[in-house]
């Protein structure tokens, strides 16, 4: 069930996550709105200066009301995505941030930089050297160093399809595939080596219908579902 409690760092932040399976959507205080995807989890922040969201683990979409004075800031790993009125995606996933913009402006930046000049739409002469600013459409990747890459024209409907009931994948790392899946069902998935994790796998399935997905594995790639007792199903390389 979702939750909104204080957290144990600050009693000012409220934290608020989702199960398996299960999405929920915030209306915070000034008509923002974050809609939770399934087994995400967020504190939230608001002060008369700054709107502050932690993404600790899962996936958001921030749907952000207008407010020039009060930058809205969004950490996951190791990135801070600013806007002030706009349209985002953010994942975290296996120590990788992905942020997708739908409309309007996002700065991204190291977490942790509180420079009042990292907002989107400022003379780019005042932004830090790192700060990536993105259009919609686009979409920033960064991994575990911090280091990060920008796909000038992401598939905003494949991205966020989740928000639909729908997981698409296009050539997606099994083993990426494997840990949005989960999200959706208590049949928990493994790859079975690195092999394995590195196929890419492609195609439409609806989210929680971890069957249907092992069953695309099986023909598509031969790859052998073990199931445990437990209800897992580690999937190995084929035979």
């Amino acid at each position: 069930a979702l939750r909104g409690a204080s957290a144990p760092e600050t009693k000012l932040t409220q934290y608020y996550e989702t199960d398996i399976g299960e999405t929920r959507v915030l209306t915070l205080a000034d008509n923002s709105k974050i809609s939770l995807d399934a087994k995400t989890a967020v504190d939230v922040d608001y002060t008369p200066q700054l709107r502050l969201i932690e993404l600790r683990h899962g996936q958001a979409f921030f749907d952000v009301a207008k407010d020039p004075t009060r930058p809205f800031r969004v950490t996951a790993g190791g990135k801070t995505v600013v806007a002030l009125g706009t349209a985002f995606n953010v994942e975290l996933v296996n120590d990788e941030v992905f942020v997708t913009l739908v409309e309007g402006k996002v700065a991204v930046t190291d977490a942790g930089d509180r420079n009042e000049k990292v907002v989107p739409g400022v003379d780019k002469a005042d932004l830090p050297p790192d700060v990536r600013e993105l259009t919609p459409g686009q979409r920033l990747v960064a991994d575990a160093s911090g280091a990060s890459s920008v796909e000038p024209r992401a598939d905003i409907s494949k991205i966020t399809a989740w928000r639909r009931g729908k997981l698409n994948f296009e050539d997606e790392p099994l083993g990426l595939a494997i840990e949005r899946m989960n999200r959706y069902s208590r049949i928990s998935l493994v790859a079975g080596d690195e092999k394995v994790a590195a196929l890419g796998v492609s195609g439409v399935f609806d989210t929680g219908d971890t069957e249907a997905f092992v069953e695309a594995l099986q023909v598509y790639f031969g790859v052998r579902a073990e199931r445990r007792a437990d209800g897992s199903i580690i999937i190995h390389a084929p035979a």
